[in-house]
């Protein structure tokens, strides 16, 4: 079985401050670029019924049903409204 070489990532030295700092912009750039935007909704249906966010979290929202419904919580995770939105 052949050996394998495997590239390792290698430091290199900037000739100067302003070039270390054009390089740190440039991966900024390409991390902005590369991570998706994402805002919880305001309001969802359930049971067909309009509901407004009551929290907001990175992985999670709650929702709170009215008075009529004794102030139930909806947990919406980050995960299934992304599948959501993946199924429309």
């Amino acid at each position: 079985m052949a050996a394998h070489k495997h590239n390792r990532h290698v430091m290199r030295k900037f000739k100067s401050e302003k070039e270390m700092k054009e390089h740190e912009e440039e991966i900024r750039k390409r991390h902005r670029a590369n991570t998706p935007k994402f805002k919880w909704p305001n309001t969802i249906i359930w049971k067909e019924q309009e509901i407004t966010v009551s929290m907001k979290n990175p992985n999670f929202a709650m929702y709170m049903l009215g008075a009529s419904q004794m102030n139930r919580k909806i947990y919406l995770s980050k995960d299934e409204y992304l599948r959501w939105l993946n199924k429309q």
